[in-house]
C-alpha cells in the first residue's frame, strides 16, 4: 500500500485526535490546569504525529516548527502563526522540549 493511501486512510483517525485534543484542552482549561490533563494533551498530540508518520516522541507543533524554521511547506509556517496567537513562540518553545 502506498504512503499517499496510508495518509487519507489515517485522515479521520488524525481529524478524531484533533477533536479530543480541543475537548481535552478545554477540561484542562475549565478545570485548573491540573498536570494530569495537560500529559493527556501531549500524549494526544504525540498520538497524532504518529498518525501523519512522525516520530511518536515528538509533538505536531514541535515538527511544524523545525519544517518552517527549514523554510518548509506553507501548512507548516500557518500552523505555527496560529499556535502563536494562541501561546506567544509556541512552535520554537516546542522544539526544545
Amino acid at each position: 500500500m502506498s504512503r499517499v493511501v496510508l495518509v487519507i486512510l489515517s485522515l479521520p483517525i488524525w481529524a478524531a485526535t484533533v477533536l479530543i485534543a480541543i475537548y481535552a484542552g478545554a477540561v484542562w482549561l475549565l478545570t485548573g490546569r491540573s498536570w494530569s490533563a495537560l500529559m493527556w494533551l501531549v500524549s494526544i498530540d504525540q498520538l497524532g504525529n504518529s498518525l501523519a508518520f512522525g516520530n511518536p516522541d515528538e509533538t505536531i507543533s514541535s515538527r511544524a516548527g523545525r519544517c518552517a524554521q527549514k523554510g518548509g511547506n506553507r501548512p507548516c509556517y500557518w500552523l505555527c502563526r496560529l499556535l502563536h496567537v494562541l501561546d506567544k513562540n509556541h512552535c520554537e518553545k516546542s522544539i526544545g522540549t
